[in-house]
């Protein structure tokens, strides 16, 4: 009996270290962030950021979210604080973040997801700074998509990139 108690107390420390070790695999490798916490700086005034972009010489990366939204959280915590997706972001593109209060349809941001039909988010958008659209996509979980989606728009010449 107690040979039996023994083997699985060892299992359930195996099992703990296993664990551990995959957790810091995982934040070594950058697959989820230490804090969760990105450096993106993101400007709210739609109008503003495409002012900045114009100047900058940039696109636009409209982001719609919502604190109340599961998947915006998720890419919160594990998409956009990843050193590639930061570093994107800050080199080709002026972010904006809408975030969508829940049930107030005559929000300005409810107004301006209307104008973009945005119906769902998160919903990621790409402008010119002008307004035009160039590019949408639904919720990126993982950051390795993101890196791809925004990887596309790198700057050669001066000009928007359409392959990877």
């Amino acid at each position: 009996m107690s040979k039996s108690k023994s083997s699985g107390s060892w299992l359930f420390l195996l099992l703990i270290v296993i664990a551990l070790v995959g957790i810091s695999a995982l934040r070594m490798f950058k697959i989820i962030g230490p804090s969760g916490e990105t450096t993106i700086v993101w400007v709210e005034d739609y109008s503003r950021g495409l002012e900045m972009a114009g100047q900058q010489n940039k696109l636009v990366l409209l982001y719609f979210s919502g604190d109340w939204c599961p998947p915006c959280n998720t890419m919160k915590k594990l998409v956009w604080p990843e050193d590639r997706v930061e570093g994107l972001v800050e080199e080709y593109f002026i972010p904006v973040l809408v975030d969508m209060p829940q049930n107030q349809p005559a929000s300005p941001q409810a107004k301006l997801a209307d104008q973009f039909d945005v119906d769902s988010i998160p919903t990621m958008i790409v402008l010119e700074s002008d307004g035009l659209e160039i590019e949408r996509s639904g919720p990126l979980l993982a950051a390795r998509d993101m890196v791809g989606f925004l990887a596309k728009y790198k700057k050669d010449a001066g000009e928007p990139n359409p392959q990877p």
